[in-house]
């Protein structure tokens, strides 16, 4: 390749770069920065999919609990979130709670946790989906049918802690699909009784239509007041009671 189609590849490459938008570009950005911050809490591969929350989000998780001292925590959807925050936790008092529908994924998750030595910090519960009771089928945000969906609550009401629960990580139940957008909604109506008077709630994918009427529902009916950090990690984040910036 000469020189000139080399120029003419680069001139290419920013142009396509530059068109992206700033809000992207940071988030990009800050992802990398929190890949190198990560870095120390394992020094193996992690099975990082495409449903995982992005790095830059861990690391906001993994600063709520380190600074503000998050104790019961309870996320709902396993991933790579769990391996961090449990592997943060073995230098730390406190216990992970997460919740996964899908048995297959919670089996390789076990394993993994396992084999590094981290299920002592982890309940891992496996919960299948079923109609959610704080919807209707019809839905009644929108004219077209719409299925909520939810964790079973009798699984759930044995495993979750009754009460001082500081932090909420919502990233399941899987939502990409048009008509169960809003399958994350019954998150805060669920959990809010067994929360913390100070505490953390974090949505995960609010670019996306359904998470974002799901916010705004969540703010119309209670008094949490979420923050957009599109390019911390693409997720809107509530506080209550006094805490520290993460």
């Amino acid at each position: 390749m000469n020189i000139t189609k080399k120029i003419s590849g680069i001139s290419q490459t920013l142009q396509r770069v530059l068109k992206r938008p700033v809000s992207e570009l940071l988030m990009v950005q800050n992802d990398v920065l929190a890949m190198q911050r990560l870095q120390p809490l394992y020094s193996e591969f992690i099975p990082w999919t495409s449903s995982a929350l992005r790095p830059a989000a861990v690391e906001l998780l993994l600063n709520d609990i380190t600074i503000n001292d998050r104790r019961v925590i309870v996320e709902f959807g396993s991933g790579v979130s769990t391996f961090f925050i449990a592997a943060l936790l073995q230098s730390r008092r406190g216990h992970l709670f997460s919740v996964e529908h899908d048995p297959k994924w919670a089996s390789i998750v076990r394993k993994e946790l396992e084999r590094r030595g981290l299920l002592d910090h982890v309940t891992l519960i496996k919960a299948p989906l079923e109609t959610s009771p704080f919807g209707t089928q019809q839905g009644d945000w929108h004219n077209e049918p719409v299925v909520y969906t939810w964790y079973d609550t009798a699984v759930l009401e044995q495993k979750l802690p009754p009460k001082g629960i500081d932090l909420v990580v919502v990233d399941g139940p899987p939502a990409f699909k048009d008509q169960y957008r809003f399958a994350r909604f019954p998150a805060l109506p669920y959990i809010a009784d067994r929360l913390a008077s100070c505490c953390t709630i974090v949505l995960d994918d609010i670019d996306r239509e359904g998470e974002q009427t799901v916010v705004a529902k969540w703010e119309e009916q209670t008094s949490f007041r979420f923050q957009v950090l599109t390019s911390r990690g693409n997720i809107a984040v509530s506080h209550t009671g006094r805490a520290f910036n993460i």
